[in-house]
């Protein structure tokens, strides 16, 4: 596969479309930063790893699976309403926040093991989602289906996230540049979250193309 082809065909979507994921993602990634921020205020100190990992298994399988529905509505050439596209998420969040919980817990073991079982890992358990979302399988079966559609293509995932998290860095070093280190805290906080959590679904972006490639190559066995 075209890596260099996968990079420019998901750009020019996620450019064209920025506007329409903010508004669908954008709230909930906002939530999440606001929540993020009230906890800390009532325990008066930063948020723990694993306090961070909760709220982001409360959110994130939310807002990504809107987005994986967004993106397979227009890869289809259906419309697909706000209001739709909310509600079918919903009724796969419990199972979207299990299949995150346990794929994190399985690429945190990795990593405490050692860094490159988890990074191994992480890649192997990288489109379960897509296949959770998509092929509405079941947390485990997602799992192990997404075990066997990367077989051959771990670098072809490795250099697509490495290259996907380019903008956020530029947009990253950008802001906090910007802005001294000492004022990121509180509500500035909450705001940035806003932009850096909407470029960091071009990553989502890349791999749900990915996956759509591997769809048109590979039958289920």
């Amino acid at each position: 596969m075209n890596i260099q082809q996968i990079l420019r065909d998901s750009w020019f979507f996620y450019s064209r479309n920025i506007l329409q994921i903010a508004l669908l993602c954008g709230p909930l990634i906002l939530l999440q930063a606001i929540s993020a921020h009230l906890w800390e205020q009532s325990q008066g100190s930063k948020l723990e790893f694993g306090q961070s990992l909760l709220l982001g298994l409360l959110f994130s399988p939310l807002y990504q699976s809107v987005l994986i529905y967004f993106l397979a509505a227009r890869s289809s050439g259906a419309v697909a309403g706000a209001s739709q596209l909310f509600a079918a998420a919903l009724r796969i969040w419990p199972a979207f926040v299990l299949l995150t919980c346990l794929t994190q817990i399985a690429t945190v073991l990795g990593l405490f093991l050692l860094i490159a079982p988890g990074v191994w890992l992480a890649v192997k358990l990288s489109l379960a989602g897509y296949l959770l979302v998509l092929r509405q399988q079941q947390p485990i079966e997602a799992m192990r289906e997404s075990f066997r559609l990367t077989t051959g293509h771990f670098w072809n995932i490795v250099i697509l996230a490495l290259a996907s998290f380019v903008p956020l860095l530029v947009i990253a070093v950008l802001l906090f540049g910007l802005i001294p280190s000492e004022n990121v805290e509180g509500l500035v906080g909450v705001a940035l979250a806003l932009p850096l959590g909407v470029v960091q679904l071009f990553s989502t972006v890349v791999l749900f193309r990915y996956f759509m490639l591997l769809e048109t190559t590979d039958k289920p066995a």
